[in-house]
């Protein structure tokens, strides 16, 4: 989780798992090269083990490496989340008037104690607090840093905002 853009204006998070994207990687280049060495040597039929290796590492990419952005622009009045998850990115856009707060939801039981599941924004609509999941599910954590980074962005933006009425 990086901290990229921190203004008065604009607030910019971005988590990039690049660890886990190298080591599914490194894991599914080995299987590929494994698959070439054994169909041109004595043992073609393990060339089709390598090539399942190959394809669960591409697989686990897919699926665990998620990149997060999260940006806040005070001009446009909007917070808009961008997640790669699967392929495609899933992008949703509120207006930041509308957001009280960030939090994570949902628990994932993990032998080092529970572990944060999906980002959400909770948004003021009249009387009514609903909260909003914004990001796919992930077991990496970034979404609890990125809610950090949010609500200490957002108490000082509304304290500006106070100061100027």
């Amino acid at each position: 989780m990086r901290l990229q853009t921190n203004t008065p204006e604009r607030l910019v998070v971005v988590d990039r798992p690049w660890l886990f994207f190298l080591l599914f990687a490194f894991i599914g280049v080995i299987c590929a090269s494994g698959a070439v060495r054994a169909l041109g040597g004595e043992t073609p039929g393990m060339a089709v083990p390598m090539l399942v290796g190959m394809g669960c590492c591409l697989f686990m990419i897919l699926y665990f490496v998620r990149p997060l952005r999260l940006e806040v622009d005070v001009t446009a009045g909007t917070v808009e989340v961008r997640q790669l998850a699967l392929g495609r990115w899933r992008q949703v856009v509120l207006p930041l008037e509308a957001v009280a707060k960030a939090g994570v939801q949902g628990q994932a039981e993990h032998r080092h104690g529970p572990r944060p599941l999906w980002l959400a924004l909770s948004l003021e609509r009249g009387d009514q607090t609903e909260w909003q999941a914004v990001t796919a599910p992930s077991r990496l954590g970034g979404e609890a840093r990125a809610a950090q980074y949010f609500n200490a962005w957002l108490k000082s933006h509304r304290a500006r905002e106070k100061l100027r009425k």
